[in-house]
């Protein structure tokens, strides 16, 4: 499955959530692949979450996000160590938690693909780094 022009069916704004999620996938796996597309569907997905407060579209935003984050924790030199504290999903939480703090805020362009993702993968980093940091840290103290 290809991306779909935008002359072909509806826009983006009449588009529903579970076509702009395909599509959003899509321009995840070209990225990964080293293919940057518009990331419009990304886009249109994020602005119906975040600035129409949509829970679906935020869902939706999750779920893509979810996909990426996973791949970077499989490579992650900590990730073993990290493992031992606590899960996966819940290490990929905490990382979409910072990212949509810092989206509310405003802290990041988080509209452009590219930068959303860095954010994410930096997200997910200091959360690994921060839940070892606190286990060594009690590790000393006791």
């Amino acid at each position: 499955m290809d991306t779909l022009p935008l002359s072909e069916g509806c826009g983006l704004r009449t588009m529903s959530i579970a076509v702009l999620t395909d599509q959003c996938m899509i321009e995840i796996n070209h990225y990964n692949a080293g293919v940057l597309l518009s990331g419009r569907y990304y886009q249109e997905l994020l602005f119906r979450a975040i600035l129409h407060g949509d829970h679906d579209a935020w869902n939706a935003v999750q779920q893509c996000l979810k996909v990426p984050l996973r791949g970077w924790m499989v490579c992650h030199p900590k990730r073993e160590a990290a493992c031992r504290l606590d899960n996966v999903e819940n290490y990929i939480t905490q990382a979409i938690v910072r990212f949509h703090k810092a989206a509310i805020l405003q802290q990041v362009d988080y509209w452009r693909l590219p930068s959303a993702l860095e954010y994410l993968r930096v997200s997910l980093n200091s959360v690994l780094l921060d839940a070892l940091r606190e286990a060594t840290r009690h590790l000393q103290l006791s």
